[in-house]
């Protein structure tokens, strides 16, 4: 989840600047930013609600909203149905620059490997090997015989 900097300094949040704790992020537009830091073990407590949920905020200096929930945090906790009347409609809100959906993505250190995994995933589904359904049904795939180093091949086709 995302917090603006005055959101956090309001709210007496500690901030760690710390460079370890800064991540890039990617807008809908893919453009780029860069937190400027974290908020350690804060908790969010919806106004309908007495429960305090524990979560992680990072920090963004010039976010135009005070908060952005993460699509995680908005399905785990069913907040559509949940707590719809703590959901302002925008319809009420006078104002042009009240209630936008942002599309934000956190690009974290697992992102290259995230990006080699789908594209492999992709050539694997690509591939003109012939799979069963049975194989296909659990997740394997299964060479024939010609496609097996020597040491694989069954007994009576031995070199």
């Amino acid at each position: 989840m995302l917090v603006s900097t005055d959101f956090a300094k309001r709210h007496s949040l500690e901030i760690d600047r710390s460079m370890k704790h800064r991540r890039t992020i990617e807008y809908a537009d893919r453009s780029l930013d860069t937190t400027s830091g974290i908020v350690h073990r804060a908790t969010w407590q919806f106004r309908s609600s007495w429960d305090k949920i524990p979560c992680t905020l990072y920090v963004l200096d010039d976010l135009k909203a005070d908060i952005v929930l993460s699509s995680h945090f908005i399905f785990e906790h069913d907040v559509f149905s949940q707590f719809e009347e703590d959901i302002v409609g925008t319809s009420l809100v006078p104002g042009r620059d009240f209630g936008d959906i942002y599309n934000i993505r956190l690009i974290s250190h697992y992102s290259s490997a995230l990006q080699n995994l789908e594209a492999s995933s992709i050539a694997d589904s690509k591939t003109t090997t012939t799979v069963t359904g049975v194989e296909r049904e659990k997740g394997i795939l299964i060479p024939d015989d010609s496609e097996l180093p020597e040491f694989f091949q069954p007994e009576g086709d031995k070199g």
